[in-house]
Parts: C-alpha cells; sequence; structure tokens
C-alpha cells in the first residue's frame, strides 16, 4: 500500500500530452517573443469533422452548453499564447487546420485507442496577412488500462486544445539557452 502515493505521482507526472511541433515554414527569429495572437481561425479538415461534430453533440456546444470546438480551441490558443508572455510586438493572425482529432470513449481508452490533436498552423501578420512561417502541430496521450483511463479523466478536448496551444506558444516564444 505504501507504494501507491508514489505510483499515483508517478503516473499523474507522466500522463500529460505529449507530442511534437515541426517548423514546415521556419518562423523568423525577429517575431519570437516579440509578437502575440491577435486573431485565430480554426478550420476542421474532412478527417476530423466527424470526431469533432460527436464531440460538440457530447458536451451540448452551442445548446447553452461548452463553445464548440472549433471556437473553444481559438479562444484557448489566444489565452495560452498571452500567458506564455506573448503580449506585445507584431500582430499575427493564425490559421489552423485540424486535420486529426481522436478522443475515443472511455471503454475504447481503457482497451488502449489514443487521444490525439493535430493540423498545421498558418502564421501570417495580422495587418497586411503576409506569411511568417508555418508549423504542424501534433499532441497526443497513450491510453491503456484502469490508471490511464483514471488520470485521463473528462474535459479530453480541452486537454488537447491546452497542450496544442501549449505547442504553438513554445514555437512562437524565446527560445532560452542554458547558461554554460
Amino acid at each position: 500500500m505504501r507504494a501507491f502515493p508514489f505510483l499515483a505521482a508517478f503516473l499523474l507526472l507522466f500522463s500529460g500530452c505529449a507530442g511534437s511541433t515541426e517548423n514546415v515554414l521556419p518562423v523568423p527569429p525577429g517575431i519570437r517573443g516579440a509578437s502575440f495572437v491577435r486573431q485565430s481561425e480554426v478550420i476542421v479538415r474532412r478527417n476530423a469533422v466527424r470526431t469533432v461534430a460527436a464531440l460538440d453533440e457530447k458536451s451540448d456546444a452551442g445548446k447553452g452548453g461548452p463553445l464548440r470546438f472549433d471556437e473553444m480551441l481559438s479562444r484557448t490558443i489566444k489565452r495560452v499564447t498571452l500567458a506564455s508572455g506573448l503580449t506585445s510586438g507584431r500582430a499575427l493572425k493564425l490559421i489552423v487546420e485540424v486535420d486529426s482529432l481522436k478522443a475515443p470513449p472511455v471503454g475504447a481508452a481503457f482497451f488502449g485507442a489514443d487521444d490525439e490533436l493535430a493540423g498545421s498552423v498558418f502564421i501570417k501578420d495580422a495587418d497586411d496577412g503576409e506569411e511568417l512561417g508555418q508549423l504542424y502541430v501534433k499532441v497526443g496521450r497513450v491510453n491503456g488500462g484502469l490508471a490511464s483511463v483514471i488520470i485521463r479523466g473528462g474535459g479530453v478536448r480541452e486537454q488537447l486544445a491546452e497542450a496544442f496551444a501549449k505547442r504553438i506558444a513554445d514555437a512562437l516564444g524565446v527560445r532560452r539557452t542554458s547558461a554554460r
């Protein structure tokens, strides 16, 4: 029984969303840490439409309940980038094309179906539309077994959106180098 608190802490520490961010078109160094997201637009591609619609239906989005996925992701991106310190400088418009969203039901997650959110992020100047870069962001969480389902909890679409937005904020933020 003494191992349970250690196991719970270990699972909480390592159960977050992991993922990758690929620079498809490199982001100019002059906007890293010197920009802010004025506007973000989310487009759901055909591959993800069914999943987005199903998640919106389950959450009663648009019926006085939570926001629709595209609205929620857009707001999350703006909130997370502001919280990460991207508050001034060049105004950016992000166009996010979601091409994969997987948030399986609890039963499927128990047996190993993973959560995932992936898509392209086109970075443009908010004033003149100049293309400044493109990212491909993919976040997800490996599921399987009772512990992962308990830790996963509810709000999977929100958790994925938060992790996705953090990847964008990291890509647009100042890269810190370690002192030698």
